[in-house]
């Protein structure tokens, strides 16, 4: 007989594999809306059973900036780049896109001098 907590799990765990999939798909495509909602709930769930967020959220960040959502992009591109500058190194080419599209958050919200 399966394990119901275990049956739980995989099921959790398939669907954050399915929001985070659909998600990177979805902004491969140019599908900002649905890349931001997709990647939201593989977000929200990869934090609540406490699985790394950062991949998720560096393209969860990319989403919101191209659906012209600065001021949430702002917020998780900052969140994004100490784990960056620790995965890339500070001045790594990942790291330096991470930066460049937070500036470009900033200057699309018209905050010139934090860009």
């Amino acid at each position: 007989m399966s394990n119901p907590v275990q049956s739980s799990s995989r099921c959790n765990n398939l669907s954050i594999a399915h929001y985070d999939r659909e998600g990177r798909a979805a902004l491969k495509k140019k599908d900002w809306t649905r890349a931001v909602t997709l990647l939201k709930l593989a977000l929200e769930e990869r934090g609540r059973h406490g699985l790394a967020t950062d991949e998720t959220r560096k393209c969860y960040a990319e989403a919101l900036l191209r659906a012209k959502e600065y001021d949430k992009a702002k917020d998780e591109f900052e969140k994004v780049i100490p784990w960056a500058e620790g995965k890339f190194g500070p001045e790594g080419p990942e790291t330096m896109k991470i930066h460049e599209q937070l500036a470009q958050a900033f200057e699309c919200c018209g905050d010139l001098i934090s860009a």
